[in-house]
């Protein structure tokens, strides 16, 4: 088990001004990016890497299998892993991008790390296009044991496992080491989003692509039929659905932002109410709009800001309120925590199958708007990050500030940190905390229109 010795957390004003103006810009473009369980985009001058959770594959990435149940900076070349501008947890392994290349560590079994190899690794090896260091890269994202890279002008690249055809390459079957271009022409990518396989992707004129297993009707194409090159989502009617500024995937459904008004909706599987449409039980090949109750009678649920899935249920943030549905909140969105969380603007979900009770076991995530991060639920592996493995946290807790967006798996996170104006927490005697005194830059991003 990992370390019980909680670190302090210590408040300065110059930190919080700098927060509360890096993650104001955060909020203002979440809108038009993924919000995925397993991606963060960071489209920003790059911030420090901070990791916790389970480790027994090398996620954390710190040379050993020792999980951690505080934030601990990731450490390169015995310096804090800095100018970070997009992270990705897939199952038990993770994905970084800095200065447009990519780093990986973790679990390597179906070459989810891009390093020419099916070797694990504990500590940050480089993925390698064509016998160099792949480059030009602005975003990642990662699935079950899949891999996924947006370069700079647009293009989707694909590596690891490929048993349903989630990578897009035209074929099902094996893996790929090294990546591999997603075929068939869906370009001018923003935003992709992994389930564990399946894919989406989202194009810059709000069209959504979809492929990989479609057992479920996840791909959203009106059939059950899975394919290995990208089909495009569409409704009822034949038209694609369009106006898609984000999208998350859970277990066998699909999630998606859609329109000015913020609209939602969904497609997929719906055993615990997951699609949001006031019923539990069967699926939809095709998207269906989220519906909310109000005075006794379900309207469009509008105004959705950011989301997340995984498992079988949902977040979503609305007027800086978060909101929940499918298991464990019910068959509509419902308002969590109204007192407790205030000016969200991020919202991240973890799920596990616990082997001993045989339950769905979740964590969930909220960041405010000024850098804080809260966070409750499952905590086996320490990944709510509050210095403890208490099994269960029934209500948010404080995890620190300074926070710009995170990305979880079902056991381990990963969080962008913003650390201007110097240190963030201090160790209390006798702690292995580490002490990060560095200066970065300070975080901007700004609105995609």
């Amino acid at each position: 088990m990992g370390s019980r010795v909680r670190c302090g957390l210590v408040r300065h004003g110059i930190v919080r001004r700098a927060v509360v103006s890096a993650v104001a810009a955060v909020a203002a473009c979440l809108m038009s990016t993924s919000a995925a369980q397993a991606q963060a985009q960071c489209q920003c001058q790059g911030g420090t890497l901070y990791a916790w959770g389970d480790n027994s594959c090398g996620q954390l990435g710190d040379g050993t299998d020792v999980q951690r149940d505080l934030p601990m900076p990731v450490m390169l070349n015995g310096e804090p892993f800095s100018g970070v501008t997009s992270i990705a947890a897939g199952t038990t392994f993770t994905m970084i991008v800095q200065d447009g290349e990519i780093w990986t560590w973790g679990d390597n079994t179906s070459g989810q790390l891009g390093d020419g190899t099916e070797l694990p690794r504990n500590l940050p090896v480089q993925v390698m296009l064509n016998g160099a260091f792949f480059s030009g890269v602005s975003a990642v994202a990662a699935g079950g044991s899949s891999s996924f890279a947006i370069d700079t002008s647009g293009q989707l690249w694909a590596w690891g496992s490929n048993s349903s055809g989630q990578l897009g390459t035209g074929s099902s079957g094996n893996w790929r080491m090294t990546p591999q271009q997603v075929v068939f022409g869906v370009g001018d990518v923003k935003a992709v989003a992994s389930g564990r396989n399946y894919c989406l992707a989202i194009q810059s004129d709000g069209q959504i692509w979809a492929w990989g297993n479609n057992a479920n009707g996840q791909l959203g194409d009106g059939t059950h039929v899975s394919c290995a090159w990208p089909e495009q989502v569409t409704l009822g009617n034949g038209d694609p659905l369009g106006g898609v500024s984000a999208v998350a995937v859970g277990n066998a459904y699909s999630v998606a932002i859609c329109g000015a008004d913020g609209e939602v909706w969904s497609w997929g599987n719906n055993t615990n109410g997951q699609l949001g449409i006031g019923t539990s039980g069967g699926e939809s090949c095709e998207p269906v709009q989220v519906q909310v109750m109000q005075s006794g009678e379900l309207v469009p649920f509008l105004g959705v800001t950011s989301i997340a899935a995984e498992g079988n249920a949902t977040l979503a943030v609305k007027d800086g309120q978060v909101w929940g549905w499918g298991e464990n909140f019910g068959e509509t969105p419902a308002e969590l925590f109204a007192d407790e969380l205030t000016d969200i603007v991020e919202v991240a979900i973890g799920f596990r199958l616990d082997g001993e009770t045989g339950q769905d076991d979740y964590s969930y995530f909220a960041l405010s708007a000024d850098g804080t991060l809260y966070a409750w639920g499952d905590n086996f592996f320490g990944q709510l990050g509050l210095g403890t493995t208490d099994a269960m946290i029934l209500e948010p807790q404080e995890v620190g500030d300074g926070f710009v967006t995170i990305a979880i798996s079902g056991t381990h996170v990963l969080a962008i940190r913003d650390v201007s104006g110097g240190m963030m927490h201090a160790p209390e005697p006798g702690s292995l905390c580490l002490l990060t005194l560095g200066i970065t830059n300070l975080l901007t991003r700004r609105r995609k229109k």
